[in-house]
């Protein structure tokens, strides 16, 4: 393709066309831009690295993103969960359709968007149902059964997951631990999530971990995840054990008290 973009031949050059007359001319083109930014990235690096070791302790919000960090040369780190953004005490599942498939936060490729998209056009007997901030790419890309509801307020938002039968986060990147997660987890909502990064704290009895590249695990989780009722009770026993809030910030204090 870049050999089509730089000099319009009708074919695809060979590989002696490629290195003589191709990679000289992306250089000259991109060459010094994409030089400044891997230097002001490598800058960056090094800053954020020079900071974060002398800090007394790091925290990150699960084991995951504490790997990375230290993968990464951060040497004082360890992992304390987010706390849930309220208990699952009082939240009902009545009033639940089990056609509905939702998916709360930024709509982009990094979010996986995309990667459920495709499964929604191999299962039109369920309702998409999409809200948050989106990348324009993605709007003109949903199915019929898709439905985009645009970035919500908070209350708005709550009142979906009431409805919802299935809750799926497939982000590619490494998500540190998804509030939008927790919440679906208050609610009681089966989880089907990537097995990226803190996502995975979100999984237990409850859901799936699958492939965000691979269409028919998505397809098949979600299946499955619907006809398992006490994928429910389960989300919120998670919820209410591994995301204690009592426990949460007990962890805190005791990581203040002994620095």
């Amino acid at each position: 393709p870049l050999a089509l973009c730089f000099t319009h031949r009708q074919k695809r050059c060979n590989l002696n066309y490629y290195i003589r007359k191709e990679i000289p001319e992306y250089r000259q083109r991109y060459g010094q831009i994409a030089r400044w930014k891997l230097v002001l990235a490598k800058l960056w690096q090094y800053k954020l690295k020079w900071f974060l070791n002398r800090c007394q302790q790091v925290i990150a919000v699960s084991p995951q993103l504490a790997k990375i960090y230290q993968d990464n040369g951060t040497k004082k780190v360890t992992w304390i969960y987010n706390l849930p953004p309220f208990s699952a005490k009082g939240r009902s599942a009545s009033g639940r359709d089990k056609h509905v498939i939702l998916s709360v936060g930024k709509l982009s490729f990094g979010k996986g968007t995309d990667c459920l998209i495709k499964a929604a056009e191999q299962l039109p007997q369920y309702q998409f149902v999409f809200a948050g901030e989106i990348n324009p790419s993605l709007k003109t890309k949903f199915p019929k059964n898709c439905e985009y509801l645009g970035k919500l307020d908070h209350e708005q938002t709550l009142k979906l997951y009431g409805k919802a039968g299935v809750f799926v986060i497939l982000s590619r990147w490494p998500e540190p631990l998804s509030r939008a997660g927790l919440e679906a987890l208050s609610f009681g909502l089966p989880i089907v999530a990537s097995d990226r990064g803190g996502n995975q704290e979100l999984v237990k009895d409850n859901g799936y971990l699958v492939d965000p590249e691979n269409t028919q695990e998505i397809i098949q989780a979600i299946n499955k995840a619907l006809t398992k009722p006490e994928f429910s009770q389960a989300s919120q026993d998670l919820l209410t054990t591994r995301f204690n809030r009592g426990q949460i910030i007990q962890s805190h204090l005791n990581l203040y008290q002994s620095l």
